[in-house]
């Protein structure tokens, strides 16, 4: 018995404990993580881009910032706004804030910097696509006047140019309104509604395109539809186009929409390069949902620098091929910058206006050509970025994340874990995390590198290894904050984990569990194993922090003890062939073999209970009864298996949301585990039972154990 107590406690006190491996294998050599940050001293503030390219800082600029008057104390730092890979590889990852090389032009710096837009290769036949950062609206660096820093040199190819002439290359570019996530789930938004408006003209420049050359368009549009298909007909510069098809839906289920991903148009323009593209929806059927995703452009374009500059993408760059570059002089540089943190560049010869170069490597790769005298847009100011030096801390038992706004009742968790299991735990705000493990930019694999770190850096001298990660703080499906319910979800927050698809509840998930993953070639497959514990307060302000916070308090240092301590409430859906009761019942065998042989299992299984017809409604009064009954007199573990929305138990109503906010109310709180659907639903709009449960100030439980999407 007093195994098994130790282990509810200890979930109780983290908020979930998910069963893990401590062993630190598959990790990243100590040596290469940074012993202290480069924000560890000195003046540092924050700067952004919303467009790839080259960027100058001016002397107008660091005056403006507060970093006095003289450029050649300014050094850059970071990697920018591309979305982190989701894959723990050493090849691309760069620690803490590396150095961003930079060209000083006497009253300017110049440097290149990443936006959070990034490309990819779609298919054979259409070279690039583009990639919203699903965390963030702008690439961030750090920039200080620390005079303890000098330039670094920028890696230069040695390759000289060769092979076939290259004069052109494919431009992109797209349209895309994030505007409404239909069904609260997934990184994926629509964008313009074609319900009511069912024709709309999207605009085009191509500028520099090659005459009579072929011209491909990438589109997407979700639709909800019944009774009849969608047509969606197309059509440039008032010229047909082959129209696409979305079938009607005839089986909900979980579908939130369906789209005509991978729609793909081909044509050219003539004596203009200006597009007008324009799409009709049309449906004889009931629409409940009609909204464009994207239109995304690739043509081609001559390979020549515009205002100084040029900012262009291979899809299948070749060290074979030497490509040419016009308008550019003795001061242009043609840089590569695939690798926002390890930039190198070409060795490009210049001759009659035109720079030639040959890439060093093949694949996919990106590129920028520029003049030292061309014209370049200046980075936004963000704000001064206080020290830290989350590099510099001792490993921990367990990490804290969370917003500024409740970091005192973080710290309060803390001292309680400090004092009854002798951990040593770093809080941390969550922003402070952006700024060492994700240049700034917010990304959710930041809290994921955060805790690998220490996780590949093992056990300290003195014994303390990360075990666990607490998430104080409700998270939201719009990470970003862009769609039409971002004020309702505008509280302090931290980030969650999305699937990239939205359009089904079945493929459409969000977990934490994703965070506790942290061995290397780990974090993109289901079967990836957790290697420490993760758990979040889903709490959306001050006054919800402290109440959970003295729950948790309260359950530990105030230990109620009693014959309610070896209660186990165990309860089953019925029908699907008694199939959630037998579930129950090989939990109920697992239990007692793994230290609860002692305890005192009250089993609830509703389909050995009378059932009640009224008013064509079935009821199971005795088993409500029976269940209220236990947790009043108090119950250690409240398991539950079966149907639920995110608000009710089954379909006969053994738990409803008005039991939650009237009924959940004693003295000796339980431990909520709900293998369910969705009964904790926590980042959507409409607050879930699961999360009321939660944040009884009275009651309800503890810790809640339950998934937020369908199971």
């Amino acid at each position: 018995m007093k195994m098994m107590m130790r282990y509810f406690v200890r979930m109780a006190m983290s908020v979930l404990v998910m069963a893990c491996c401590a062993f630190t294998v598959n990790a990243l050599d100590k040596s290469f993580y940074a012993e202290s940050s480069v924000l560890a001293s000195g003046k540092w503030v924050k700067i952004a881009v919303v467009e790839s390219g080259v960027y100058q800082i001016t002397v107008d600029d660091i005056r403006s910032w507060g970093l006095g008057s003289d450029l050649s104390q300014i050094h850059v730092f970071g990697y920018g706004g591309k979305q982190l890979s989701e894959k723990m590889l050493g090849d691309n990852y760069a620690d803490d804030l590396p150095q961003v090389p930079i060209v000083r032009t006497g009253d300017r710096i110049l440097f290149y910097a990443q936006s959070h837009i990034s490309w990819r290769h779609h298919t054979t036949v259409f070279d690039h696509l583009q990639v919203q950062h699903p965390y963030a609206n702008s690439g961030s660096y750090l920039v200080t006047n620390d005079s303890r820093f000098t330039d670094i040199a920028i890696d230069k190819a040695s390759n000289a140019p060769k092979g076939e002439a290259v004069t052109t290359y494919i431009e992109r570019l797209f349209h895309e309104q994030e505007i409404i996530n239909p069904g609260e789930t997934g990184r994926i938004f629509l964008g313009e509604d074609f319900k009511s408006n069912k024709r709309q003209t999207f605009k085009f420049d191509l500028d520099g395109l090659v005459s009579g050359s072929t011209i491909k368009s990438m589109n997407s549009f979700g639709a909800f539809v019944k009774e009849a298909n969608v047509t969606l007909n197309h059509s440039y510069n008032g010229k047909a186009l082959p129209g696409d098809q979305i079938k009607a839906i005839v089986n909900e289920g979980h579908t939130h929409y369906i789209s005509n991903y991978n729609s793909l148009k081909t044509f050219t323009l003539e004596g203009t390069n200006e597009l007008n593209y324009t799409i009709e929806f049309s449906c004889m059927g009931s629409v409940k949902l009609a909204r464009l995703d994207y239109i995304t452009v690739n043509y081609e374009r001559q390979l020549a620098l515009r205002n100084g500059r040029l900012a262009f993408g291979l899809d299948k760059g070749d060290p074979d091929k030497c490509y040419r570059v016009t308008g550019c002089g003795s001061a242009t540089h043609v840089w590569d910058v695939t690798k926002p943190y390890a930039l190198v560049e070409m060795n490009a010869v210049v001759a009659d206006g035109t720079a030639t170069f040959s890439p060093v490597n093949s694949g996919r790769q990106e590129f920028v050509a520029f003049d030292e005298s061309g014209s370049f847009p200046h980075p936004e100011f963000i704000g001064d970025v206080a020290n830290q030096n989350i590099h510099g801390e001792p490993v921990p038992d367990m990490i804290i994340l969370a917003p500024s706004a409740y970091l005192e009742q973080a710290r309060r968790v803390a001292e309680l874990h400090e004092k009854y299991d002798h951990f040593r735990v770093l809080v941390l705000d969550h922003e402070k995390v952006f700024n060492e493990f994700s240049s700034g930019t917010q990304d959710a694999m930041a809290y994921r590198r955060l805790c690998k770190m220490f996780y590949d850096r093992g056990a300290s001298e003195d014994g303390h290894k990360l075990g666990y990660l607490l998430l104080l703080g409700c998270g939201s499906y719009d990470n970003r904050l862009v769609g039409t319910d971002a004020n309702a979800l505008n509280y302090p927050h931290l980030l969650t984990w999305q699937t990239t698809n939205s359009d089904n509840d079945d493929t459409s998930i969000t977990t934490d569990d994703y965070f506790g993953v942290l061995q290397d070639e780990t974090g993109v497959e289901n079967g990836d194993d957790m290697d420490i514990a993760v758990g979040r307060m889903i709490v959306k302000s001050v006054s919800e922090a402290r109440t959970v916070v003295n729950k948790l308090v309260n359950y530990v240092s105030k230990p109620a003890y009693g014959a309610w301590k070896n209660q186990v409430l165990m309860i089953a859906d019925d029908e699907n062939g008694g199939a959630h009761m037998k579930q129950s019942h090989e939990m109920d065998t697992v239990m007692q073999r793994h230290g609860g042989s002692d305890m005192i299992y009250t089993n609830v299984y509703i389909d050995a209970f009378n059932a009640v017809s009224e008013g064509g409604a079935r009821t199971y009064p005795d088993a409500r009864t029976k269940m209220f009954t236990t947790l009043k007199e108090g119950a250690l573990w409240w398991n539950y298996i079966g149907h639920a929305s995110t608000q009710n138990w089954t379909g006969e109503g053994l738990l409803m949301r008005s039991d939650v906010e009237t009924q959940l109310y004693y003295r000796h709180l339980p431990v909520l585990y709900a293998a369910t659907c969705e009964y904790t639903r926590f980042d959507n709009t409409v607050i879930s039972s699961g999360e009321r449960i939660f944040l009884n100030a009275n009651g309800g439980a503890i810790a809640v154990i339950c998934p937020a999407r369908l199971s």
